[in-house]
């Protein structure tokens, strides 16, 4: 008798699990949003863009999530290539963390295009520079300035728009 309690109690306490963790997936919002493929016609490049995220086309790109204050831009710069447009962003970076002016920069291949990085942190702060060369010579800058936890909240977003930008076909 004891025996038949158990598994009783221990069904009803499966079913109830499934009860609730059905409810928690009916009812709340998608994690990752659908991407949507974006053609910057500019800077010669295609990306996908979470579907959660706003775009506007002005001088340059601006990506951000509808719900924050988190901008990424992406502008195609004037530099004849990629060791160029560091050199120019090194004095960006200066300005905004004049008391730290030391960054590496990371030499990576996304979409076989060349791509200088440089992610750096100081204090409550994160910087972000991508730079890509695309196959017709243009380099395309993607930059990205907030507070780290709000890079972190969305480290999953960012990384799939720049894992995504491909030279347009």
């Amino acid at each position: 008798m004891l025996f038949n309690i158990k598994v009783t109690a221990m069904k009803n306490i499966v079913a109830s699990i499934a009860v609730i963790f059905s409810l928690v997936v009916m009812f709340s919002p998608p994690v990752y949003s659908q991407l949507v493929q974006f053609d910057y016609e500019s800077a010669g490049v295609s990306m996908s863009i979470p579907g959660n995220w706003v775009k506007s086309e002005h001088i340059l790109l601006l990506l951000m999530p509808k719900s924050e204050d988190l901008t990424l831009e992406v502008e195609v710069l004037n530099a004849l290539d990629l060791s160029e447009a560091v050199e120019l962003s090194a004095i960006e970076l200066k300005s905004v963390f004049p008391q730290d002016t030391s960054f590496v920069v990371d030499d990576i291949v996304i979409n076989k295009m060349k791509v200088k990085k440089i992610d750096k942190m100081s204090g409550d702060e994160q910087l972000i520079f991508y730079f890509f060369k695309t196959p017709e010579g243009k380099i395309v800058k993607l930059h990205c300035q907030a507070p780290k936890e709000t890079i972190v909240k969305y480290k999953g977003d960012l990384t799939k728009i720049i894992q995504s930008i491909k030279p347009k076909q």
